[in-house]
């Protein structure tokens, strides 16, 4: 069994990372892009086999205690030989030691090498997550009005057993009460009913597209509020609406209704406590 070495990666890494990921799918990866940034936050380790870098890893720090986990990468040759284990592993030292209090992830549920890794480590599915789509189209969406900050704030606020969550630059953050209420501030949050029991909270996005980030609500307010970003899309100069949302029932079949399309291929947020994260197995 090669001796894996993980340690904090440098600026020299850049280049055999780089190497060993402009395949990772066929247009490419973002990893390259965001080095600089990644290297600058801190967070970003590589693994080595023989003095060889042959992996990479970043773990970011997030309000609430919470460490994402993101851009886990083997070099082909090396997969299937504990690389991706041992980065992860050093990866949850590293958050505990920060003072995290759990540690996220995300990956394909088609990704079968990623979600054992993941769950050999503690890891267990917190929520899945689908993408969902439609045309940009003029619709009457009766009932939607904008949510003020404090109301936005409020529907986020409200517990519901499951974290909300929003996809920013190839990841999954917690929506918190102050994400809703500058989505109010800027205009993009949209709501059913006095008070508001249902929202959307969306922005305009590269494409140029409407990026849809957060949607709750049962069946029939879903669809409306879908209908309604429809013809945001419109009012923006989108050609498209799209986003990543979590799969909730009422949500999803609402969107159906509004004419958007669901990938069936979805994704898998994981979580794990890192309070007993000293010495992972």
């Amino acid at each position: 069994m090669p001796e894996i070495k993980v340690r904090p990666a440098r600026n020299s890494d850049r280049r055999p990372v780089a190497e060993f990921t402009a395949r990772t799918w066929v247009w490419g990866d973002y990893i390259s892009s965001v080095w600089r940034r990644w290297m600058d936050a801190g967070g970003l380790f590589v693994a080595e086999i023989g003095g060889k870098v042959v992996g990479v890893v970043r773990v970011s720090l997030r309000a609430g205690g919470e460490a994402y986990i993101q851009g886990a990468r083997v070099a082909p040759g090396f997969r299937g030989a504990g690389v991706g284990r041992a980065m992860t592993s050093e990866a949850l030292r590293w958050a505990s030691s920060m003072g995290a209090g759990f540690a996220t992830l995300a990956t394909s549920e088609d990704n079968l090498p990623a979600r054992r890794v993941a769950e050999a480590l503690g890891f267990r599915v917190e929520q899945r997550v689908v993408r969902v789509s439609a045309p940009r189209k003029r619709c009457r969406a009766p009932g939607v009005r904008p949510l003020s900050p404090g109301e936005a704030a409020s529907l986020i606020s409200s517990p519901s057993g499951v974290r909300p969550v929003k996809f920013d630059e190839y990841s999954w953050s917690t929506m918190t009460p102050e994400d809703a209420a500058r989505y109010a501030e800027e205009g993009f949050a949209a709501g059913v009913g006095d008070p508001p029991r249902a929202a959307a909270f969306y922005q305009p996005w590269e494409g140029p597209t409407v990026m849809v980030d957060f949607v709750s609500g049962d069946r029939a307010d879903s669809e409306v509020l879908g209908l309604h970003l429809r013809s945001e899309a419109i009012s923006l100069s989108a050609g498209r609406v799209w986003g990543y949302l979590r799969d909730d029932d009422g949500v999803i079949s609402g969107l159906r209704r509004a004419g958007f399309r669901v990938r069936s291929r979805g994704y898998l947020i994981y979580r794990r406590d890192l309070r007993t994260v000293a010495s992972p197995a």
